[in-house]
């Protein structure tokens, strides 16, 4: 089942042994050979690395330009989660401002209605 005429080398790999088994059902269940099915995993995997490479980086935007507030540690996501939660129960005592009163009002009546209402 040669896509076009290879050369075929014998060779000796170290495979997990659930790995192995995994790929052997999968032998089986499409009536393949092993060889054919773990060749056919690489060339997928070695296509997908390829299609990978040539993709453009993905610019996102940069709003406000003031990067991160002083002792904001990006690594520490509990650190993170706290401080946005405080700024957000900060908010809700203030109370709405009035473009956004409408918007909470709103949800809260979605909220009733998901509840089985009020």
């Amino acid at each position: 089942m040669l896509r076009r005429m290879e050369a075929i080398i014998r060779t000796t790999l170290t495979i997990d042994d659930s790995l192995l088994a995994e790929y052997k059902r999968v032998a089986a269940d499409t009536h393949r050979t092993l060889s054919y099915v773990i060749q056919d995993a690489l060339r997928e995997t070695l296509a997908r690395r390829r299609e990978a490479a040539v993709r453009q980086p993905v610019r996102l935007p940069i709003i406000g330009g003031g990067g991160v507030q002083p002792g904001v540690d990006l690594g520490d996501n509990a650190r993170v989660l706290e401080l946005l939660e405080a700024d957000r129960d900060a908010s809700r005592r203030e109370g709405p401002s009035s473009d956004t009163a409408d918007a909470a009002d709103d949800g809260a009546a979605d909220a009733g209605s998901t509840r089985g209402g009020a």
